[in-house]
């Protein structure tokens, strides 16, 4: 199949899941281009990004300017580098005056459809992120992407629980012009559902990873310290606060305990605040954004990873899946979670670590003094861990299923 992958940005490093599925689809041997609205310049290049090179695949939106001469000269420009795949009939249906809106503006709907004017059409047109294909499903709604069929993967941000109201018009036309819309766990997809969407498009599908590269490494050496881990963006939702409490509880109870904090956002400062007022500093470190091979090896030498989300009190977000908590279990962390949001549904609660009610820090106290004390059952819980990702959430496990909601529209 010819796949075309439409992003509001790339690279971007929180995005790995996105990676995965792209290099999971050449590698089962499918035309991938990648469409992307924004470059991201300031961010580390995973590995996969390189080895598998991705920016040589990428296609950058062009921004319209102002001057009615520039946009004349981008037009100029595109069809002078793209004369020999261009659609020349695309290309005038795009640009002919009587084509145009008169609220529109001068080359507008040339702009629009840029990446669209090649001889050869895609088969799929996945958009991640329900504003980016909110773009795409205006251009079929218009009649310029008549044959591909649209796909749209939800993850988060896109289906805001204070804002379902609004979703019932915003994504209206998203939902009429998408053949199928994913979802990344059952809390996501009761969110979806709270809006006016044909449930008989809504289609399950994690986000993956690569659990090869999530592999635990062989650690020898004995250690007094146990090291417990969180990882996401410092914010509200994903409770770092919480984490740091809980440390100073176990560690008021002297337990031998570190707490790792990797991540960055507005939380940093206040974070640093708790960390002083507690004399924290030797048992709670903050790394800050680091990259995903840093992680990794973060992840190798710790025992036990925390995330004790919950949900924001001014919008009620929460955790819609926390890929994060599958790359842990695929590493044999034991994972401690909370009943917020979609976590819950990303282990096997009381097998590969344990699910804590919501805010319950007298609840995540008790099972992580449970983890601490019993070496065995955190290798148990790793093992176990590690099968269940490998069987459930593996970029080409879930390549294949992608494949399979593919086929079913073509």
């Amino acid at each position: 199949m010819k796949i075309a992958f439409v992003l509001n940005m790339f690279p971007v490093t929180t995005e790995t899941f996105i990676v995965n599925q792209i290099v999971d689809m050449i590698k089962k041997g499918h035309d991938v281009s990648i469409l992307a609205y924004k470059r991201n310049r300031e961010q580390v290049l995973h590995k996969t990004i390189v080895e598998y090179n991705l920016l040589d695949r990428v296609t950058y939106h062009g921004v319209m300017p102002e001057s009615k001469f520039v946009r004349l000269g981008f037009l100029a420009n595109l069809i002078r580098k793209n004369i020999s795949t261009i659609s020349l009939v695309k290309l005038w249906r795009t640009i002919r005056p009587f084509r145009t809106k008169k609220d529109d503006a001068f080359l507008g709907q040339f702009f629009r459809n840029q990446w669209f004017l090649n001889a050869k059409s895609f088969d799929i047109i996945h958009c991640h992120f329900a504003n980016s294909g909110l773009r795409i499903a205006q251009l079929k709604q218009e009649g310029f992407l008549e044959d591909p069929k649209q796909v749209v993967s939800f993850h988060g941000y896109d289906i805001d629980p204070g804002k379902i109201k609004k979703y019932n018009t915003l994504y209206e036309q998203l939902y009429k012009e998408s053949s199928f819309l994913t979802y990344n766990s059952i809390y996501t997809k009761k969110l979806i559902e709270q809006t006016d969407v044909n449930p008989a498009k809504l289609r399950l599908l994690p986000e993956s990873i690569d659990t090869n590269f999530f592999t635990k490494p062989e650690v020898n050496s004995k250690k007094d310290v146990i090291q417990i881990v969180f990882c996401g963006r410092l914010v509200e939702f994903k409770a770092p606060d919480l984490a740091v409490e809980i440390a100073r509880r176990l560690l008021d109870k002297n337990y031998n305990i570190k707490l790792v904090l990797i991540g960055e956002g507005p939380y940093r400062g206040p974070l640093e605040d708790i960390i002083q007022k507690h004399s924290l500093h030797k048992s709670v470190e903050l790394r800050g954004a680091i990259s995903q091979q840093a992680i990794i090896d973060e992840f190798a030498v710790s025992d036990i990873f925390l995330l004790p989300g919950v949900h924001e009190v001014e919008t009620g977000r929460a955790e819609n899946q926390g890929l994060v908590i599958q790359e842990a279990q695929s590493m044999e962390l034991p994972v401690v979670v909370s009943t917020a949001g979609g976590m819950k549904n990303g282990l096997v609660d009381g097998e590969t670590g344990f699910v804590v009610t919501e805010k319950d820090i007298d609840g995540f106290v008790e099972r992580l003094i449970e983890l601490i004390e019993d070496e065995g059952l955190r290798k148990e819980m790793g093992k176990k861990g590690r099968a269940y990702v490998v069987e459930n959430y593996n970029s080409s496990y879930l390549g294949d299923m992608l494949v399979n909601y593919y086929k079913e529209v073509l």
